[in-house]
């Protein structure tokens, strides 16, 4: 299972780097290029594949639970979603939904989400000058 799962982080990472390589931004004048921290993840990712397929297998397999499922499908919505909704409404949708997905308290878990995704987008937008999608 190790290696299956290192096969598709290799491809993946592969993947990353390449793309990673052009990435251009028109927001940021950094003299080594804003494709470095990206570039730089996908050759941890590459490490971290390579070492994974080099490690002796266990034999055993991992459990998987719904929650684990649900967390990664959330996670695909919300990359689906980001745009049209913008980051605030969509952080705090993805994090209410782990705070629920794990058992936490609902309507607490929904305010603090909010709170910390308009906060980040505070951060981002208005102090770094970095500018996140803010949707319809």
């Amino acid at each position: 299972m190790e290696r299956l799962v290192a096969g598709f982080l290799f491809v993946g990472a592969l993947g990353y780097v390449w793309l990673a390589r052009g990435f251009e931004a028109g927001f940021i004048a950094d003299p080594i290029g804003p494709s470095a921290f990206p570039f730089a993840i996908g050759t941890l990712l590459l490490a971290t594949s390579v070492a994974l397929w080099t490690k002796k297998p266990s034999g055993e397999l991992p459990p998987v639970s719904w929650r684990h499922v649900a967390l990664v499908a959330g996670l695909f919505v919300y990359v689906a979603v980001l745009d049209r909704l913008g980051f605030v409404a969509a952080t705090t949708m993805l994090a209410s939904g782990v705070v629920a997905l794990f058992s936490g308290p609902i309507r607490r878990g929904v305010v603090l989400s909010f709170l910390l995704s308009l906060s980040i987008f505070v951060l981002f937008t208005y102090v770094l000058s970095i500018p996140l999608p803010r949707g319809f």
